[in-house]
């Protein structure tokens, strides 16, 4: 399975909802009605410290549909800069990694 890269702008302070559809190499879609997700935010590659958690709302699973989602509270919590994430599918003990990329967290201006 190929993974997709995705990079991400975001205001600070606001909700942040992406629709992704993961596609296998071919382009066909890749059924995740099996899996569960899971995906940090992290300042850089091996660090050890999660900046943030990101939460999932699947939208149609047998066609690699989801949602990937921060509250306002989340996004206000980080700092203007650039993150690294992925997005970890997880089917019984596999572990495949569907989606990375950065988010850069652009300043809050309206308080």
């Amino acid at each position: 399975m190929a993974v997709q890269y995705t990079d991400f702008s975001i205001p600070q302070g606001a909700s942040f909802r992406a629709l992704v559809r993961i596609a296998s190499g071919s382009g066909g879609p890749i059924d995740l009605s099996s899996a569960s997700l899971s995906g940090q935010l992290r300042t850089d590659y091996g660090v050890v410290r999660t900046a943030a958690t990101l939460s999932f709302q699947m939208v149609d699973a047998p066609s690699g549909t989801f949602y990937i989602l921060m509250t306002p509270a989340q996004t206000l919590a980080l700092s203007t800069r650039k993150y690294y994430y992925d997005v970890n599918a997880m089917e019984g003990a596999d572990i495949f990694r569907l989606l990375e990329g950065s988010i850069f967290v652009r300043s809050e201006v309206t308080r």
